[in-house]
């Protein structure tokens, strides 16, 4: 990521916290991570690396399908990891983008639960 486009995020991404329900994900005292919905998407889900690939992603994303009724998920289509996350998870590929929300040269898929 370039460092005007880091700036450009790090500038605007506190006033979009304000637009979603933020959950703070904890097992114990110990924080894993955070997500933030609105409406039925998952606009971001975040896991401390240490607790990455402990299945702690898939326990939260499936209490937020389940409690939230989350439906639609986008992803940089960069980031195969994530990815691969939620197609292993019942999200197919909707569509995709070249460009993401903010209008910046990061392919985003569009994700939607196969029911």
């Amino acid at each position: 990521m370039s460092e005007e486009d880091f700036n450009y995020y790090k500038e605007i991404i506190p006033e979009y916290l304000n637009h979603v329900n933020l959950y703070l994900w904890r097992d114990g005292h110990q924080i894993i991570g955070f997500s933030g919905t609105s409406q039925d998407e998952l606009v971001m889900l975040f896991l401390d690396p240490d607790f990455i690939g402990k299945r702690y992603g898939s326990r939260i994303l499936s209490e937020l399908i389940e409690t939230e009724g989350i439906k639609r998920v986008d992803v940089n289509t960069q980031n195969e990891c994530g990815k691969m996350f939620y197609l292993n998870h019942g999200f197919k590929i909707e569509s995709e983008d070249e460009l993401d929300g903010f209008g910046k040269a990061y392919p985003i898929a569009h994700l939607v639960i196969n029911e």
